[in-house]
């Protein structure tokens, strides 16, 4: 990030130290990233920095390949901008529908990590229900403590579990709804222990819903291009003892097939539709984009001993 602005180069490194924040929220910084780039003619730069920060995240990969090949027509990057920032609004309308029902009981629903996707959902459902949520911590960040927090702050009841006994939470919940920080044309990449979630939802018959904005969908191109990543060992065992591998994935890949339906700014779709979305992203002008970011960058996008598609 040497040949960016002192201020991009700081914006842009709070975002790759962010392991708190959900794909919404840093898709949303990253935007507001390259619109200050544009203005600074460091386009290009930005996009590829800001891509090394959180190579596992859709949104910014989007920004990222819009920004490029917008060239140096701004405003068709500002109109990619309030579409990406109305979707959670039409998400969230999508969502009300889906579970609107008339039993008087609570709606309980079953989530992990923190999603402002979620949260929107959650909030908009409980003016028209009652509803109650099981989370969880979200360690090693403890994330879902703060997604508690807000819940409570909102009136919405909350039972929070150690994160090893969520799944206990599926007794009784009506559904589950995570976000995802990509979709791909068959799995998703979300918070690790959603896949484990997934895997026991099903085994429960519990649905499994998936809130994701169509900035979350990955083109067949740049799918293989998501990075797994790591955070430091000593966030999960500062003293571990010679010999000890100390692992800290913050994502992980769940298959496609464990998911119920996907909650979109365009509706709710089945999962098996995904891949549909995903070759719709990709033209010949995305692909021009991505393949300018890739080949503009001196540094491997894999940042992490493995990636999600070997």
């Amino acid at each position: 990030m040497a040949d960016l602005p002192a201020e991009l180069d700081k914006s842009i490194q709070a975002i790759s130290a962010d392991q708190v924040s959900g794909a919404t929220d840093i898709g949303a910084r990253a935007i507001a990233i390259l619109g200050q780039a544009f203005a600074w003619q460091r386009v290009g730069e930005a996009a590829r920095a800001l891509c090394r920060a959180q190579p596992s995240m859709a949104p910014v990969w989007n920004a990222a390949i819009q920004a490029v090949a917008a060239g140096d027509d701004a405003s068709a990057f500002t109109a990619y901008a309030d579409r990406v920032r109305r979707a959670p609004t039409a998400l969230a309308r999508f969502a009300t529908s889906l579970f609107a029902d008339s039993d008087p009981h609570p709606l309980r629903l079953l989530t992990l990590s923190a999603s402002a996707s979620v949260l929107q959902v959650v909030q908009t459902l409980s003016h028209t229900r009652q509803i109650t949520v099981a989370c969880s911590e979200g360690r090693p960040a403890l994330e879902g403590r703060g997604l508690a927090g807000r819940l409570s702050a909102m009136g919405v009841p909350v039972v929070y579990y150690e994160d090893a006994a969520l799944a206990l939470g599926l007794e009784g919940s009506d559904a589950v709804l995570v976000g995802a920080d990509a979709v791909g044309p068959d799995s998703l990449i979300n918070k690790t222990g959603t896949l484990m979630i997934g895997a026991a939802a099903a085994l429960k018959g519990v649905p499994f819903y998936v809130a994701a904005t169509r900035d979350k969908f990955a083109m067949p191109a740049l799918w293989p291009h998501l990075a797994a990543r790591e955070g430091p060992p000593e966030d999960v065992w500062d003293a571990a003892p010679p010999g000890t591998l100390v692992r800290n994935p913050y994502f992980e890949a769940v298959p496609l097939d464990l998911v119920s339906g996907i909650i979109s700014d365009h509706g709710v779709i089945g999962a098996a539709l995904a891949t549909d979305v995903c070759r719709a992203m990709q033209n010949d002008r995305t692909l021009a984009a991505l393949e300018r970011l890739l080949a503009g960058d001196a540094s491997p996008f894999d940042l992490s001993p493995s990636t999600f598609h070997d």
